[in-house]
């Protein structure tokens, strides 16, 4: 499909959608799980600059049992990572294990979720099997507390379980319908590198109605062409402005 058509759909995206795009779940709007924050007093507070580095060693213990194969061991170690109650940022070291001060400090939760996310598709079943109970719990419980506070926790400590990713959906969601435009695309696109179809066509539709807000209209575009013929036939079977400019697909 040209570009110039997948920009026109972005622009109709925001022409033809209202400014509030129902979120499945209400909620206070929480910072995105694993990103920079703005640094208010508050969180500053709350950030530690490697004051505990045995938590750095269970994230370098845990690179040495995938690189063994041991991925059961190294996903305990890195979820215990997860579920601390405060980040720790710290410095990659070099090639040879000394310290390498000019490197950015950078997340720890952050680098494990990150190395959760390579464990591969037996490693995500296992991993399911283990804290999705726990995590789908958690999320069921949203109504009885701080609605928003519960969904940013199973978003943070069980992102790749199945209740984790659509507890961050509906944070996206939130956030989209609140105007918080770049964190709900942030969110979005979380979600995508995560490959979560379970949530298509919504998530891309969503998510390039966030970018096309932002001013983004090239990388909506690409959110638009990336999506599935399967997705794209389900969008243009729905009708609407968005649906006829998907359609020139077929007759470009």
């Amino acid at each position: 499909m040209p570009v110039k058509y997948l920009v026109a759909a972005s622009t109709v995206l925001v022409l033809v959608l209202p400014s509030r795009v129902p979120a499945q779940v209400r909620l206070r709007v929480a910072p995105f799980p694993g990103r920079p924050m703005p640094i208010t007093s508050d969180v500053r507070s709350r950030m530690v600059h490697v004051t505990d580095r045995r938590l750095v060693q269970r994230l370098v213990k845990a690179r040495e049992l995938m690189a063994q194969k041991q991925v059961q061991s190294a996903v305990r170690l890195l979820q215990s990572l997860l579920e601390h109650d405060e980040d720790v940022f710290f410095r990659e070291p070099r090639p040879d294990g000394s310290e390498n001060v000019a490197a950015p400090f950078r997340s720890l939760k952050l680098a494990a979720s990150e190395l959760l996310g390579t464990i591969g598709p037996r490693g995500r079943e296992a991993y399911e099997l283990e804290y999705g109970t726990i995590a789908r719990k958690l999320l069921e419980t949203a109504g009885d507390v701080a609605v928003g506070e519960r969904l940013e926790e199973v978003s943070r400590k069980y992102l790749h379980t199945k209740a984790g990713r659509q507890a961050t959906y509906s944070l996206g969601n939130r956030c989209l319908d609140q105007g918080q435009t770049l964190m709900a695309a942030m969110r979005y696109d979380q979600l995508r590198k995560m490959k979560a179809t379970e949530f298509e066509p919504s998530l891309s539709v969503r998510s390039a109605l966030a970018w096309a807000r932002i001013g983004r209209p090239s990388r909506a575009a690409a959110i638009l062409l990336a999506m599935s013929t399967g997705d794209r036939n389900r969008m243009k079977a729905r009708g609407g402005a968005l649906a006829t400019v998907l359609g020139q697909r077929s007759r470009a």
